[in-house]
């Protein structure tokens, strides 16, 4: 289950979809959709099971599920490669890019249809950004959006959307103009927000109706999708034979079936009828010598959060101490025992590299190592500092997975390793923990949480002072770090990595304001036949256009 606000992921279990894949002689109709999938004798077919029903096919929806079936029925200027975080050009053919980087000019490809034929131009690139942005539309606001010129004054109704920095001179081109230059704005052109969408289509079945329904969404990308609807718990991701590059997709059909039960998908896989189960960490032991067992690296971390209106846990000392108190090795050896690393800074490792494949977080280092006595030692500074001579805390976690363990442990390590410290767990559900962070009634929080770019800024954004921030951090010079790494050198990534690795260290190290003590592993088993399967390390979604099944 996961939360998402403003970029934010908060999730509380790891594994999104489950799957498999076999051969059918027919596509499955539970009468979700008038439309029937189309037969599959003697085609090469995926199924895979997935946790929760697909709630929408609106790419401008912050829903892993959702993004996840729209990164494979709908293409964008760029697409992903299906190698970790890389793209390259999609539907645009050349992308130019001013000097200054504020003026972005895409050539489209002149082979790119929709699925029904229609050519696809410049105009719905437009229409499928300008939604994303009138006030008047159904979509969630996101900071991303205020990079486009006039983007914030038209979603607070202070200009009209025709003057919004985006225009299609012809149908071949497409110029957007920006507020600031960006790092990443190849990336942020192969994600579904500022996807095109055909004007004529989306008036023809209703801005209300719009990706409530197989028939009510048209694809770009290289599969379209079938037999869906709201309610179903049955779909299939069917070859786009109108996609330009079809002929490279090996995979024609990808059933879906909701599952929410790892344990039903494993004995599924075990009986041979899946060919494909994501394992929930209490699974990996029982099958980490399984042949068909694999993992990837995710940027989920989990984070201990220190309340910084709250004038104990908001003590740099303190912080210093719960830095120091808590064995990481141990936690993710024995507690979450799946293979996640135990990391000490802010930004999880293979999130962000630079040109010459440096990853942030190896670049950046590491702050704090278990060290118990020098725990005692910060801790009594903190007391000596606040006049108290000890403290009672209350820690806030989700009921979910595995995060009760985690916080028991996290207590056991505090208690343990600090004297004159106890610590009260209360478990809340996942909706009500988020609503809990946003009050000042708590001391500390457990919880997990992924970026959703492949930058080190989309998670140091997070402690603006008027960011997410949920634990009210608050440092005039880390705004200010933050600010010029965002606005002042997208085109200078040396200088703007050195600037965001200062304002790590001084949110990490200095100020001690945030304990992050896990980076998650997504673990499956998956059968041999199956090649270049990868989940994507940004929130790991599932790309199928480079799978191939040998059968």
């Amino acid at each position: 289950m996961a939360l998402f606000k403003k970029g934010l992921v908060v999730a509380l279990s790891s594994a999104l979809l489950l799957g498999a894949c076999g051969t059918e002689t027919g596509g499955t109709d539970n009468g979700s959709a008038e439309q029937t999938t189309e037969s599959t004798e003697n085609k090469k077919v995926v199924t895979f099971e997935s946790k929760t029903e697909l709630s929408t096919l609106d790419g401008s929806t912050y829903d892993l599920p959702t993004t996840n079936m729209y990164l494979n029925i709908t293409e964008n200027m760029y697409r992903k490669t299906g190698n970790g975080n890389e793209v390259e050009l999609g539907l645009a053919a050349k992308h130019e890019e001013s000097e200054d980087g504020l003026t972005h000019t895409f050539t489209l490809r002149d082979d790119i249809y929709w699925e029904n034929g229609d050519p696809i131009v410049a105009a719905d690139f437009v229409f499928g950004i300008q939604r994303s942005i009138d006030p008047e539309s159904a979509v969630y606001p996101s900071t991303s959006d205020e990079i486009i010129v006039n983007a914030d004054k038209i979603r607070a109704g202070e200009m009209e959307l025709s003057e919004l920095g985006v225009e299609a001179p012809d149908d071949k081109t497409l110029v957007m103009h920006l507020a600031y230059p960006s790092a990443i704005f190849d990336y942020d052109m192969s994600g579904g927000r500022w996807a095109p969408i055909q004007e004529k289509f989306y008036n023809e079945v209703g801005a209300e109706n719009y990706g409530t329904s197989a028939d009510n969404f048209m694809a770009s990308g290289p599969y379209k999708i079938q037999n869906w609807q709201t309610s179903a718990s049955e779909w299939s991701l069917v070859k786009n034979e109108n996609y330009y590059d079809h002929e490279s997709v090996d995979i024609d059909q990808i059933d879906f079936k909701v599952v929410p039960e790892t344990s039903t998908a494993v004995q599924l896989y075990e009986s041979g009828q899946l060919d494909f189960a994501t394992l929930t960490p209490d699974f990996v032991p029982e099958f980490k010598s399984h042949e068909g067992f694999a993992q990837d690296l995710t940027t989920f971390s989990g984070n201990m959060e220190a309340n910084q209106k709250v004038d104990i846990t908001a003590n740099d000392h303190f912080g210093r101490a719960l830095f120091y108190a808590i064995d990481r090795e141990e936690l993710t050896e024995n507690i979450l025992a799946d293979d996640s690393l135990p990391v000490t800074g802010y930004v999880p490792y293979e999130l962000d590299k630079n040109v010459e494949g440096v990853d942030f977080r190896e670049e950046a280092g590491h702050y704090y190592n278990f060290d118990a006595a020098k725990a005692q030692e910060e801790l009594d500074a903190a007391f000596k500092e606040l006049d108290i001579e000890s403290a009672e805390l209350t820690m806030v976690v989700s009921e979910d997975g595995q995060d009760p363990q985690v916080a028991e442990f996290i207590q056991s390590q505090l208690e343990t390793n600090l004297e004159n410290i106890s610590v009260n767990i209360e478990q809340l559900p996942l909706m009500s923990l988020y609503e809990r962070l946003g009050k000042e009634d708590w001391d500390l929080a457990y919880y997990t949480l992924t970026p959703f770019l492949p930058d080190a800024f989309a998670v140091l954004e997070w402690s603006y002072t008027d960011g997410i921030n949920l634990s009210k951090y608050s440092n005039e010079k880390y705004d200010e770090l933050l600010d010029q790494a965002k606005y002042d050198f997208g085109t200078d990534p040396r200088k703007r990595r050195d600037i965001m690795m200062e304002a790590e260290e001084l949110k990490v190290y200095e100020d001690a304001s945030n304990s992050t003590l896990h980076q998650n592993q997504r673990s499956y088993l998956v059968n041999p036949e199956i090649e270049n399967f990868e989940t994507l390390p940004v929130s790991g979604y599932l790309y199928f256009r480079n799978v191939k099944l040998n059968q």
